[in-house]
């Protein structure tokens, strides 16, 4: 397999590892369930005041009666407010309908509360229908207000110039239907707030005349979804699959790069280029060179380099073919540099690969 290929097929498998990972991280992210919500019923609270304000004579109206939205209620000229409450619970199935309430009227202050009315509870039912309804028909003196406020006031040494009235039923209500039960309280609060020597005057504001509330009772059902197992299964098969390969061939890769020189970190023509003024190239070495000769053999090229400096001489140099022997086993040339001095000869030695690389074919 020529080197060429191990790099191609390093790059190849190194994309589908990383396309395996990605698909393994949104599979894995992906969800395994789904939830269906099913609205089983629907329903709806209401609760709503209507008042009529009676009017003391008066030189402001034409009239001895104020509805809604008709003319603001002034303390001094009115007298009576009568409301009519209706609660209407209306369901999307029929059912078998119980309401429990109570009728709370209270009045505070920023200073005090006082409790008007405090009703022991009601209770009504109602069979086989999606439709219960009960009214209530408060009515508020209001010049009887005014003097409680006073001696409110008289008791607790406070002076009260806004205080509120607040007509509160406190609803239960229970729905029995095929389908689902509904139990829920509701709450539709009307409020009365009395001002005086405000700049618009002495006058009443009525807030929360309308109420409504809504809700319905639903069923979730969760499940599996089994394709995403199987693909985080193919995610998982995949990723070990791909890295496996890219680890193989990153190995076989490693193994057949090219082997350095051993001895030497740089190629011999690097190695050389410093001292090339006092190297000299051998074609073939004279025998009489290592006969009787002592060896002293080097550690570097710098160490040799020294004592051809010291003994002023010049370095020889040969490369020496290995034996058919080597050639098979080992491939590389040996790079022999030395110094003669009489009888001795300081040698340094330096092995290199052949152009061939083990591991790829030629």
């Amino acid at each position: 397999m020529t080197r060429t290929k191990v790099v191609l097929l390093l790059i190849i498998f190194a994309l589908l590892a990383l396309f395996s990972l990605v698909g393994m991280y949104f599979a894995q992210e992906a969800p395994t369930e789904q939830s269906q919500v099913t609205t089983l019923l629907t329903y709806s609270h209401d609760g709503q005041y209507d008042y009529v304000a009676q009017l003391k004579s008066n030189n402001l109206y034409n009239t001895t009666t104020l509805k809604p939205g008709e003319g603001t209620l002034y303390t001094d000229i009115t007298d009576v407010i009568n409301f009519t409450f209706t609660y209407t619970f209306n369901c999307s199935l029929p059912a078998n309908i119980t309401v429990q309430y109570v009728d709370d009227e209270f009045m505070s202050s920023p200073n005090w509360n006082k409790t008007i009315i405090a009703s022991p509870p009601n209770t009504l039912n109602f069979s086989e229908t999606s439709i219960a309804q009960f009214s209530l028909t408060p009515s508020i003196d209001v010049t009887a207000l005014g003097e409680l406020k006073d001696s409110i006031d008289t008791e607790t040494g406070t002076f009260t110039t806004e205080y509120s009235f607040v007509i509160q039923p406190e609803i239960q209500v229970t729905a029995y239907t095929a389908a689902a039960t509904v139990n829920e309280p509701f709450t539709p609060s009307m409020n009365m707030t009395f001002y005086y020597g405000s700049p618009q005057g002495d006058y009443i504001d009525i807030e929360g005349l309308n109420n409504t509330q809504q809700g319905s009772v639903q069923k979730t059902e969760t499940t599996q979804i089994p394709d995403v197992m199987t693909q985080r299964y193919i995610s998982y098969a995949l990723s070990v699959i791909f890295i496996s390969a890219l680890l193989y061939t990153t190995r076989v890769y490693m193994r057949a790069k090219p082997v350095r020189a051993e001895g030497a970190e740089k190629p011999i023509e690097e190695i050389m280029a410093p001292h090339e003024e006092i190297i000299f190239k051998l074609g073939k070495e004279p025998s009489r060179v290592t006969a009787g000769m002592t060896t002293v053999k080097m550690k570097s090229l710098d160490d040799l380099v020294s004592i051809a400096d010291g003994l002023v001489k010049p370095i020889l140099y040969i490369k020496k073919t290995p034996s058919p022997t080597e050639n098979a086993t080992r491939a590389i040339y040996v790079h022999v540099f030395y110094v003669l001095d009489g009888s001795v000869r300081y040698e340094y030695e330096i092995t290199e690969p052949r152009t061939r690389t083990a591991g790829y074919q030629s």
